[in-house]
């Protein structure tokens, strides 16, 4: 839950977001969280440490944030792993998000 008020909250603060004729995205926001970034915290009373590789997608039309844990389980899978798409609404001038994880089918 923390993650992703953080990423609202991160969101809220972009600038106003341009499309050029080509339909790409621009965000100088998002630009800079491209990248891999190691997620360290503490979630549920317990510390855990994620890998996250951030990358425009699908013409730069998307952001996608791929997050995996590097805890695992009992048969040696990620404990966590989200795929997250980060895009822009021009219509309604506003950010768009799709969070799909295995928690669950909730995200769609």
């Amino acid at each position: 839950m923390k993650r992703i008020s953080l990423l609202m909250f991160l969101l809220a603060l972009a600038p106003v977001c341009a499309r050029s004729q080509a339909g790409m995205f621009r965000d100088s926001l998002l630009d800079r969280m491209t990248g891999g970034w190691v997620l360290q915290g503490t979630i549920a009373g317990g510390t855990t440490t994620h890998d996250v590789d951030v990358a425009w997608v699908l013409e730069h039309r998307y952001l996608q944030i791929h997050e995996v844990s590097r805890e695992k389980d009992s048969t040696g899978a990620a404990l966590y792993e989200a795929l997250v798409y980060i895009g822009w609404d021009a219509t309604r001038r506003q950010y768009s998000c799709l969070w799909l994880d295995v928690t669950g089918s909730g995200g769609i």
